[in-house]
């Protein structure tokens, strides 16, 4: 059976930033998170083996692209939006990855793809934002990369692609079964 494509099925209970009580805005917690490479932290934890051991070692081209997307993703949250990288909003993805889209830090200006788009920069977001909210030493009680995926934009293109490669991966296994 083929996975549920509707990011709102993934989101939990809040699926939209006007269903989440004012108390649990991660805007609330800006002064906790000022000055916190929460980035850096999410990656030690996530990649240096002591969590999520089967994920095993990111290769070194992987270790290079998702620290450089995190250098772009705070550098852009910081710069940009004027918040900090761990307590962005749907828009601020949205933002974020439309930017990169049409080059943000690229040295030759050029669009980028929808395929590099999500796997150098959707991917690692969205697992950073997964991170946050599985973790209970953070408030995340949402996740605003799914929000963004739910309201259109490049956010649900790259969405769209996740779950095409969803589908092929599932034809290739199971046969085109058209569930």
């Amino acid at each position: 059976m083929r996975a549920n494509q509707d990011p709102n099925a993934r989101m939990g209970v809040f699926k939209s930033m006007s269903e989440v009580p004012d108390r649990y805005h991660l805007s609330n917690y800006a002064n906790e998170f000022h000055g916190d490479d929460t980035w850096t932290q999410y990656l030690l934890l996530r990649y240096d083996g002591t969590v999520n051991q089967a994920q095993g070692q990111l290769s070194v081209s992987r270790a290079r692209e998702v620290e450089r997307c995190g250098r772009y993703f705070k550098q852009f949250m910081h710069y940009d939006r004027d918040t900090h990288h761990a307590i962005g909003t749907a828009g601020d993805i949205e933002a974020f990855l439309s930017a990169v889209k049409d080059g943000y830090e690229n040295p030759t200006k050029q669009p980028r793809t929808i395929t590099t788009v999500y796997d150098t920069y959707f991917a690692p977001v969205n697992r950073f934002y997964d991170w946050l909210q599985s973790w209970v030493d953070f408030p995340h009680r949402y996740q605003p990369v799914l929000m963004a995926c739910a309201d259109g934009g490049v956010a649900q293109e790259c969405w769209n692609y996740r779950m095409g490669k969803a589908d092929r991966q599932f034809d290739k296994n199971h046969g085109d079964t058209n569930e």
